[in-house]
């Protein structure tokens, strides 16, 4: 059994790894840690009941604590935390589908990091003179990010020398702080009467429009089985040559792959169709968001038509809406 210490503020927490599991990988290999506190040490060390550690595997074959632990609020954070912490381990980029209101793509993620803002009440041995004011506290603002010792941004002193005083204004700020969080989440969080929906709804819609740029890639993104990293990008990165003949890195071919690619390449009609539709791209990127949802088929003719468009008629719109499989929001027979 090979035991390592991860540290959180006073807290010491010791994790058993078997040795002969640990003997398996390579040393440097990135290894996540999700530890959940009960009620007990929670209240006793002030730590929130899921923290994610980071680790690595030392030449010795030890396990060794990197950076900060990352505090969560719950169990589904904790794991998001920690698909993070282990895609670090990745030697090729991710290839991930990226959504924001109005619009969607495919891209890769590399050297993935998780980060958060700390704020410390920290004590001086000796009262500091700023001023005319004596001082022997401060606050301190951290970063602190999973993998990387913590940075200071700032430091704040207090105009205090009581320990009471320096608590009560540690409270005051860090009440500030969340109250400017939620006033700043509540700002840019859509009206009750915006039309929203999960992105995950429109995910199908989104890879069917994808699908004509990046085949062998979005075929991967629709397995029922996981795949790998690697075969993933690999895809992603033939998809880009068929379609502009750029090879950003060495490209992974099979002979069959080869030869459909080149032929594709040389293909220069069939690889003008490759590309994005622009009218369907901008139907499901505004289903929601420009309401195209809710409009009947000839008001998103219109609508279309001002984005600078050229979108055929309001039947063939109806029909490229079911050909994408966009979900019904208005009553049935107005789509």
């Amino acid at each position: 059994m090979t035991v390592c210490k991860f540290r959180y503020h006073r807290a010491v927490i010791r994790f058993g790894f078997v040795r002969d599991e640990i003997f398996k990988l390579q040393p440097g290999t990135i290894i996540g840690v999700i530890v959940k506190s009960d009620a007990h040490n929670q209240q006793k060390f002030s730590i929130p009941e899921f923290i994610v550690f980071q680790a690595h595997v030392t030449p010795k074959f030890e396990v060794e604590q990197v950076g900060s632990g990352f505090p969560c609020k719950d169990e589904a954070k904790a794991k998001e935390v920690y698909q993070v912490v282990v895609a670090k381990n990745l030697i090729v980029p991710i290839v991930v589908l990226v959504t924001w209101d109005g619009g969607f793509a495919l891209a890769t993620a590399s050297n993935p990091e998780a980060w958060y803002d700390e704020l410390v009440l920290f004590c001086y041995n000796k009262p500091q003179i700023i001023g005319e004011q004596l001082s022997k506290f401060s606050l301190k603002y951290f970063k602190r990010s999973m993998g990387k010792p913590p940075e200071m941004v700032k430091e704040e002193m207090l105009p205090t020398i009581e320990p009471v005083e320096a608590e009560k204004l540690f409270q005051q700020k860090s009440a500030q702080i969340k109250a400017d969080e939620l006033a700043k989440i509540k700002k840019i969080s859509p009206s009750p009467s915006t039309i929203t929906q999960p992105s995950v709804a429109l995910k199908e819609s989104q890879l069917l429009v994808l699908s004509k740029a990046f085949p062998e890639t979005i075929k991967f993104f629709k397995s029922t089985e996981k795949p790998s990293p690697q075969d993933v990008y690999a895809a992603y990165q033939r998809d880009i040559f068929k379609a502009t003949g750029k090879m950003d890195e060495p490209l992974t071919f099979n002979q069959d792959q080869f030869t459909k690619a080149v032929k594709v390449f040389n293909n220069k009609r069939r690889r003008t169709k490759m590309g994005i539709d622009p009218i369907e791209y901008e139907l499901v990127a505004g289903w929601f968001f420009s309401e195209y949802g809710n409009m009947p088929p000839h008001a998103r003719v219109n609508a279309l038509k001002k984005r600078g468009l050229h979108p055929p008629t309001a039947d063939a719109i109806r029909q490229m809406c079911k050909r994408l499989k966009l979900p019904s929001i208005r009553k049935p027979g107005l789509h």
